[in-house]
């Protein structure tokens, strides 16, 4: 049976679309049909973005980050803050907190940020002397879980599934308007998806460069997110014009591909009328130190991005499991 479960609530982003094919793909670039424009759009762009810097800081300061982590007030059942907060530990004793993405759908393949927060990605250069670590309260903690990526490019902030396009960017029904709300002010704080976008809002009856859902599915640059959704790889900056109806009300937007995604390496499971992706996870040790956090060791790891699960679950046969939880991430480059 395909498993649901209620860890947390998965956000508002899937990506999907249309258009040429991302520099960091191998797919071949498309060109969708081309449909008039019957109003001025909104434009929707990467300059209305909150722009987020990930700042070094001290042992100290980040030390005190973690503890503010654990005076948030979580619903029931989504108490990241025992799983630890993660850092890279540069050579020069400053700490660089791993930043949050958002997660295309609950059994999602890809993991996606903003071109601001790209450029933040914490980096570790392992014969610079960096290293992974992490605060925690667990006494139950001896390993950690991370799931590498196998593919890396933009897309636009837009999911298109079998009942609708979704989108990071909050459609509001209400001002009929897209807001870029999909992540928290502040991209040091982890949260689930739930707490870092004002939420799903399906746009039913749209179209992508008059493209249904259909003929978006059917290009070649076309990724498959889960078992029914889909992501395109563009190059950076591509524009796409997005059409759609509430009723018999219309509404258009220009929206620009300026996420930054990674496919996660994951298995696709069928079976009992069942298809979804689930990510593969690789288990690390970890080692105490005397000064209050955890190393992990990262020696077997090559040079790539990663993605550090912060809350999955446990089967009965005691194997972790990915799939359902928010990511903080983090990239090797020696």
């Amino acid at each position: 049976m395909k498993r649901h479960f209620s860890i947390f609530l998965s956000s508002a982003l899937i990506i999907s679309t249309l258009v040429g094919c991302s520099g960091h793909s191998s797919s071949v670039s498309t060109r969708p049909k081309s449909t008039p424009s019957p109003t001025p759009a909104e434009d929707i762009s990467s300059g209305s973005s909150t722009d987020s810097t990930n700042l070094p800081m001290t042992y100290t300061d980040a030390k005190a980050l973690y503890d503010s982590w654990k005076s948030i007030d979580f619903n029931p059942g989504k108490d990241f803050s025992k799983y630890g907060a993660y850092y890279v530990k540069k050579a020069d004793n400053a700490f660089y907190s791993l930043l949050p993405t958002m997660s295309s759908s609950y059994e999602s393949r890809v993991i996606l940020i903003n071109d601001q927060q790209e450029n933040n990605i914490p980096t570790i250069s392992r014969g610079s002397g960096d290293s992974l670590i992490l605060f925690s309260d667990s006494n139950y903690l001896n390993t950690v879980y991370l799931c590498s990526a196998t593919e890396s490019g933009y897309t636009l902030p837009l999911s298109l599934g079998m009942y609708g396009f979704s989108s990071p960017y909050a459609y509001s029904h209400i001002s009929k308007n897209y807001e870029s709300t999909a992540l928290a002010p502040d991209s040091i704080e982890v949260l689930p998806d739930s707490y870092t976008s004002t939420g799903l809002y399906s746009l039913h009856n749209a179209t992508l460069d008059g493209m249904s859902y259909d003929e978006i599915r059917a290009l070649p640059n076309a990724i498959q997110d889960d078992s029914l959704s889909y992501i395109i790889s563009l190059d950076k900056g591509t524009s796409a014009h997005i059409e759609h109806y509430e009723g018999t009300d219309y509404g258009e937007a220009n929206i620009t591909a300026d996420y930054f995604y990674w496919v996660l390496d994951s298995e696709w499971y069928e079976g009992l009328g069942t298809e979804y992706y689930e990510p593969i996870v690789t288990e690390l040790p970890i080692s105490l130190t005397k000064e209050g956090y955890a190393e992990v060791d990262i020696s077997s790891l090559t040079p790539n991005y990663y993605a550090v699960p912060i809350k999955g679950y446990f089967d009965n046969f005691n194997k972790f499991h990915a799939n359902s939880s928010p990511f903080v991430v983090f990239q090797i480059v020696d």
